[in-house]
Parts: structure tokens; sequence; C-alpha cells
């Protein structure tokens, strides 16, 4: 699972819903963005299931915001789906995963610098921009023979993997374009990621404050007998007898916000342990 060291509940729920695609609420894409914006910012080591994990988070999350924010996270998202697309086969891309099979993800980084060129009010990460940078330079390893995997790729795969050279080009020219024209927000995506959270949080956490606060106080999703009567009586109704609960609320009804919204909520307060 994505996040182990840094926040297991949290990061877990995330996985999932990506897995389910289940990012329609404003909700959820912030705070799954926040998760994964402080667990990248632990500088963690990640195996290529991991790297494709997170990379499929963090493009799925961030095509919901037209912002820094979400430009961003597209940019890193593709490209860590690029990096493993190159070492290992578009197979490995998109097997049991939500992602389309066509390849050239790395392309598709470089389509979101080119965007955010001609994209008012909008600036990439510089922090992002640095980790693309060193992902095409771990590439090029591979390139030059130096491969440590022993997948066999086809011939697409190969096809692929020789445009790297015009993809790294490609990025250096765009990078300076967004120099240029100041397309470059110094802070980190964890910042900025916080910043919008900050703008964007009240109206939501309005709606749920009170329920939060219960589960947070408990450290489990029943916080009375009242209320777990009345769960006791809703998954009866909603024929959810058999999901597994998990300390903030049921971990596989992840369609539902408030599972992400109590764990990373309560992280947020520094609550969870």
């Amino acid at each position: 699972m994505l996040c182990r060291v840094f926040n297991p509940g949290a990061c877990s729920v995330v996985e999932e819903v990506m897995l389910q695609e289940s990012f329609e609420r404003i909700s959820t894409q912030i705070l799954s963005l926040y998760a994964l914006s402080k667990y990248l910012a632990t500088k963690p080591e990640l195996s290529w299931q991991e790297e494709r994990n997170m990379g499929a988070s963090l493009m799925l999350a961030g095509l919901k915001q037209e912002n820094s924010v979400g430009f961003s996270a597209q940019l890193l998202g593709f490209a860590l789906i690029g990096k493993v697309e190159l070492s290992r086969g578009i197979h490995s891309v998109f097997h049991e995963m939500p992602l389309i099979w066509t390849s050239g993800y790395l392309g598709r980084a470089l389509a979101v610098m080119n965007a955010v060129c001609d994209f008012r009010d909008v600036k990439l990460s510089e922090e992002v921009l640095d980790h693309v940078e060193k992902i095409l330079q771990e590439l090029s390893l591979i390139s030059d023979g130096q491969n440590d995997t022993d997948t066999t790729l086809e011939e697409e795969d190969e096809l692929e993997r020789q445009k790297l050279p015009e993809y790294m080009n490609r990025f250096k020219e765009l990078k300076e374009r967004l120099v240029s024209l100041d397309k470059i927000d110094a802070r980190t995506l964890e910042s900025l990621v916080s910043a919008l959270a900050q703008q964007r949080w009240r109206p939501v956490k309005t709606q749920i404050s009170l329920n939060i606060s219960r589960r947070c106080a408990t450290g489990r999703p029943n916080g009375s007998s009242s209320f777990r009567e009345k769960e006791r009586r809703r998954r009866r109704t909603k024929g959810a007898s058999k999901q597994t609960v998990g300390r903030c609320g049921p971990v596989t009804a992840l369609l539902q916000t408030e599972s992400i919204v109590c764990h990373v909520y309560c992280l947020w307060l520094g609550r969870l342990r």
C-alpha cells in the first residue's frame, strides 16, 4: 500500500479511491492530494508498483482541479507512470489499473507543461519539475543499457523508449519557456495543496465537523450507543452489513467521502498516531 510509513489508513484509502475512480467530490480530491503530497515530502523509496499507484492517484485527482495544484499533480503523476512504462512496459502500467492502454505517458506529462504555458493564472511547482527532471535522468540510464529489470519489453515499448532523448530535449525547452513566462511556483506541492485546502476546506468542514469530531475523539466510528444503533440501521437499509470497519469508518465503503475525510482530517489535527 501507499504511504506505509506516513499514514497507512489515510493513504490506503486514497489508493482504493483511485482504483474505484471515485474522485468526483472536491473534498475527496483535495484530501487525497493532501495525503499524497505529505507522503511525498518524506522522500520515500518506492517500488515500481508504488510509483505506478502514486502516479495514478496524483494524475486522476489532479485532472479534477484546474489550478496549480491540479496541473502539478497531473505532471508528476504522468511522469511517475511514464517511468514505469519505459522501464517495465505498458502492460505493467495498465494491468488491473484504471489507466488507458495507449503508450506515451511521458509525452502526456510534457503536454501538461505545454498547457500550463498557455493557461492563465496557473503555475507548476518547482519541486515537481525537479522531480520530473530526476525521473528523466534515471530513465536515461536505461537507454544506456543500465537496466536492472528482467522485464521483456514488446516492440511498442521499445519504440517508446527510443523517444526518451526527444522527451528530455522537449522537457528542457518547456522548462525554459515556463521560466520566461514566470510560470514556476517556488512552493512545494505540499505547500500548494495545503494552501488550496485552507481556501476550500471551510464549506466542507461545516458539513462534517460534528461527525469528524466524534470519530476522532473516540478513535472508532462508534461514538455512542445511539450512534451505533443508527449505523446498524443505516447499514441494514443499504445492505452493507458485510462491510469491514476501519479505525475511522468503513474502509471498503470507498465511494463515501467520510472515510478519507476522517483519516486525513484527523491526521491534519495530529491525532492519528
